[in-house]
């Protein structure tokens, strides 16, 4: 194991200010819609430290694995609202271009089901926060143009979140705790309730019905998303770290210090628009939990041993 290179990776446990996902200053942009910036973060700040570095000749970006170059949904989707971003900024439309050609590519590339579904698999395993992601395109290019046609397509990427797991769709339910059903970013048996994988496809919902109005599908399911959400989140909290996964059947997986500042945005984003006091409780809960430098170096351990393990 590269000394240097596990160094640099533990290095954001030692400091109570690591901010991965900053909070996007949008006070400041040319262009005020009703969505803003994607979870109100700063993802300027993925195109500035290369996050995107290989693009396709459609100007899509790719991932490089094994030498070979693929297409990734949730890349695809990030670096659209990155340059959405953007354009909220400056006003330019050229700005506007990757997420056209983001939701060309959800009507050319997505997959229908034989419910008449329209899914975007992430290696063949589908994926609810891929659904949500491409609500979120479709919202905000329906913001900018108000075009109907934008919108045939939305019907479709809502169907799953209504079918089960077994039945080839994006609902799962929590072996031990059964009342607690999630839209699953990894749609497969036994599951793996990840929580950010869950706010984002809980975000699609309510972008989408947030922009159009015409949508009250997406406002029921964004509903009860939520209150599944609140009745989870005292299983994703470990006593001093949040957890990235949730496991029917295996241990736990503890989130990284990424995750867990992600997780903190998400629930910060979420208590402010539904002024939710107990969203806004594990928002800061989290928060307590990252500025004490007792739990992240635990954190930061655990998560040491579990990839050497």
């Amino acid at each position: 194991m590269n000394i240097r290179h596990t160094w640099e990776k533990f290095k954001p446990y030692l400091s109570s200010g690591f901010n991965y996902w900053r909070s996007a200053d949008k006070e400041k942009y040319v262009i005020q819609d009703s969505l803003g910036p994607f979870f109100g973060m700063r993802l300027q700040d993925r195109l500035e430290d290369g996050h995107y570095d290989l693009f396709d000749e459609e100007g899509l970006p790719v991932r490089l694995h094994n030498k070979e170059t693929y297409r990734s949904w949730s890349t695809i989707f990030s670096y659209s609202f990155a340059r959405y971003e953007q354009y909220l900024q400056t006003g330019n439309k050229d700005h506007l271009i990757p997420m056209r050609n983001t939701f060309k590519h959800i009507v050319e590339s997505g997959v229908r089901t034989d419910y008449n579904g329209l899914v975007f698999p992430h290696h063949n395993i589908l994926s609810a926060m891929n659904q949500g992601e491409a609500l979120s395109v479709i919202a905000r290019l329906y913001e900018v143009d108000k075009d109907e046609k934008l919108l045939e397509v939305v019907p479709a990427i809502l169907h799953p979140y209504s079918v089960n797991v077994k039945d080839g769709g994006v609902r799962g339910q929590f072996l031990n705790h059964p009342k607690i059903s999630w839209f699953e970013e990894l749609a497969e048996l036994p599951g793996k309730h990840i929580l950010n994988g869950m706010n984002y496809s809980l975000l699609g919902l309510y972008e989408i019905h947030k922009a159009t109005n015409q949508f009250p599908k997406a406002e029921e399911l964004f509903n009860e998303g939520i209150t599944n959400l609140k009745k989870a989140l005292p299983l994703f909290d470990n006593g001093y770290w949040s957890n990235y996964w949730f496991d029917d059947v295996a241990p736990h997986y503890i989130a990284s210090v990424m995750y867990h500042n992600l997780h903190i945005r998400q629930l910060e984003y979420f208590a402010a628009v539904l002024n939710d006091d107990v969203l806004s409780r594990y928002r800061d809960l989290f928060i307590r939990y990252q500025q004490n430098p007792v739990n992240r170096i635990k954190a930061g351990i655990t998560i040491f041993k579990s990839k050497i393990g």
